[in-house]
């Protein structure tokens, strides 16, 4: 069964270039994270536009958990092969946690809290 054309570049390789997973199963990867994002920024706005704070806590549940594996991560990689920091992890890194707390502070402006 042929489910639409298959990604012209790999997602996920190891340094010798060979392929973890199958371009069929990096399509679905990717088709799932997309959908799971569009899910979780439609709540924001569907909470933004109600003024009901429930609705930003998927979002802010799950990029909880991603800053705190990406900790884990950098955690990791620190100890095992020092500290090395990519200009562009670094900047997308900083980029999320600022996300995450610019939700948190509007989530605690709705629920009557200061931020």
């Amino acid at each position: 069964m042929v489910c639409g054309p298959k990604l012209p570049c790999n997602l996920l390789t190891t340094l010798k270039s060979t392929r973890l997973i199958g371009s069929g199963t990096e399509r679905d990867l990717r088709l799932i994270s997309l959908v799971l994002s569009m899910e979780y920024y439609m709540l924001l706005v569907v909470g933004t536009v109600l003024r009901n704070g429930v609705f930003f806590l998927p979002w802010l549940i799950f990029y909880s958990i991603v800053i705190c594996l990406e900790f884990l991560l950098f955690v990791s990689r620190s100890c095992s092969d020092g500290i090395i920091i990519r200009k562009q992890s670094a900047v997308l890194a900083i980029f999320v946690v600022y996300n995450w707390l610019a939700i948190f502070c509007a989530f605690l402006h709705i629920n009557g809290g200061h931020c």
